[in-house]
């Protein structure tokens, strides 16, 4: 059976969450995938009606890279631990928390040369 995470693991586990989530990253592609279409939507109330899922996915990820401020919230649980994140990016600086049922509270502040945990 394995030991319930120390706080050392869950600094470990937030630090490499926002290595993963702060960091950049370009969408996967397969070499397959098409442009996203510039032609305008046919149908004014449904604008992804006449996109392929690449296309969907292509438009999410620009939008996404492009903005200057996000925030990423969430809760999981599993084995009967509950954690929590909640992080908020402004371009290229992200700040937040990562709690665990029992771990409590790791506060992370990251800029593209420096990670605080």
């Amino acid at each position: 059976m394995f030991a319930r995470p120390t706080t050392v693991t869950a600094a470990v586990l937030a630090g490499l969450l926002t290595l993963t989530a702060c960091g950049p990253a370009e969408p996967a592609t397969d070499g397959a995938s098409q442009p996203a279409s510039t032609s305008p939507s046919s149908s004014a109330g449904e604008p992804f009606a006449d996109k392929t899922p690449e296309e969907i996915q292509q438009l999410a990820y620009e939008e996404t890279r492009t903005a200057t401020f996000k925030k990423v919230r969430g809760q999981a649980s599993g084995d009967g631990m509950t954690g929590a994140v909640e992080l908020t990016f402004v371009n290229l600086d992200c700040a937040g928390t990562v709690s665990g049922e029992g771990l409590g509270r790791t506060e992370i502040h990251a800029t593209p040369k420096v990670l605080h945990v």
